[in-house]
Parts: C-alpha cells; sequence; structure tokens
C-alpha cells in the first residue's frame, strides 16, 4: 500500500470522525433549545421583580429583624405608605417641607417660578415608567391620582431636606431630625425613582440635564 492511499484513508476517516461529531453536537444543541423553547413558554410575557427598579425584601428578612428594613420616621413611596401611625402623622410634616421648597428662592439665573403645576406636570409625564419601578401589590392599592400626588410631594420633601443640609440654615434640632430622616432615606424598599428627582430638582435649578447637579445635592 503506498504512502498516499494511506494517508487518503486516514484523511477519509478523519472526515467521518468529524462529520459524526459536529451531527452529534447538532443533535445535543437541539434537544437543550427545545427545552429551553418550553421553559419560554411556560413564561410567557410575566413580569418579574427584575423589571423594578424598587425592591421588595423577603418577609423572613424582614421580619428577623424589622428595626433595620422598616422606616422609623418617614415613608417614601408606595411601600410603606400608611404602614403605621407614626409614620401617617409624618404626612403633615412633609407637606410643610413643600411648602417651603415651593417657596425657595430659585439658585442662579433661574427663569419664571416654577409652581405647584409645573412640577406635577413633570411627574405626570414620567407617572407609567415611575409605576412600573414598583411590586404590583403595592402600587395596585393606590389610585393613578395619588401615586403622582405621592411622587411630587415625596420628591420635593427629600429635596427641601438636602437643600436644608447643604444651607446649613435650620436650628440644631431640625438639624437632628433632618439627620435621622436621611437614615430612613437610605432603606431599600423606602425610596423613590431618582429620575423622579431628577426631574423635579432640573425644574428648580432650571436645568434640563440635572443628573450631575443632582449628584453634587446628594
Amino acid at each position: 500500500m503506498t504512502s498516499s492511499s494511506s494517508h487518503a484513508k486516514r484523511d477519509d476517516k478523519n472526515g467521518k470522525e468529524e462529520k459524526e461529531e459536529k451531527s452529534s453536537s447538532s443533535s445535543e444543541a437541539h434537544k437543550v433549545e427545545l427545552l429551553i423553547n418550553i421553559e419560554l413558554e411556560k413564561v410567557g410575557d410575566r413580569s418579574w421583580p427584575s423589571d423594578y427598579s424598587i425592591y421588595r425584601l423577603p418577609e423572613t428578612l424582614v421580619d428577623e429583624k424589622p428595626e433595620a428594613y422598616i422606616p422609623h420616621r418617614v415613608s417614601i413611596g408606595p411601600i410603606y405608605h400608611g404602614y403605621s401611625e407614626h409614620l401617617k402623622d409624618m404626612e403633615a410634616r412633609k407637606m410643610l417641607c413643600l411648602d417651603k421648597f415651593l417657596k425657595r428662592e430659585r439658585p442662579g439665573a433661574a427663569a419664571a417660578a416654577t409652581t405647584l403645576s409645573d412640577y406635577i406636570k413633570a411627574v405626570r409625564k414620567l407617572e407609567e415608567i415611575a409605576y412600573q419601578c414598583y411590586p404590583e401589590e403595592d402600587v395596585n392599592k393606590i389610585e393613578r391620582n395619588r401615586f403622582a400626588m405621592m411622587m411630587v410631594v415625596d420628591g420635593c420633601f427629600i429635596l427641601e431636606l438636602l437643600l436644608q443640609y447643604e444651607d446649613r440654615t435650620t436650628s440644631e434640632s431640625d438639624a437632628k431630625w433632618s439627620f435621622l430622616v436621611l437614615l430612613d432615606l437610605i432603606l431599600v424598599e423606602n425610596q423613590l425613582p431618582i429620575f423622579v428627582l431628577e426631574a423635579l430638582y432640573g425644574l428648580f435649578i432650571n436645568e434640563a440635564d440635572a443628573w450631575t447637579a443632582l449628584y453634587n445635592l446628594i
């Protein structure tokens, strides 16, 4: 048998083995693809918590140490809205902060005064996106106008606190209260979508892109 004939047979054998491997690999891939497609059909268009930007923690975690996760002084957003009497009592304080925020002198060469109506209109444009940031179980219990009101009041309340902290113009007791409230604002479930704050602050400083200014304020 010649050398060239041996090489030809070897090449032919290698070629068959490669084809068999490719065929086997393709078959296995097809089986996996079928399994994945079956699971995708089960899922359908279902929404998952990963769609939210503000999450609910597992109940077992919260129940184990509630003082670490449930706000002590003020609720922000729908998750703990009306959760307890002491949080309900703070709604009046929020309104006072909103009033102070609306009466604030705007910085720099800001244009005409921004009204409450302007802030409401800004939030209305983001309402649907903000609504999707929370678990359905929490937003479905709140009527849409109430939800928009919550976004405006809570957002302006947060901004007023941050501006007071920056100004250092509050009394010692108010400064202490503001600091304690700020501790509630870092709780995972006690949050407002950041783009709502950005829109409200953008109106206040008369800038379309207020992210950098808001970041510096925070």
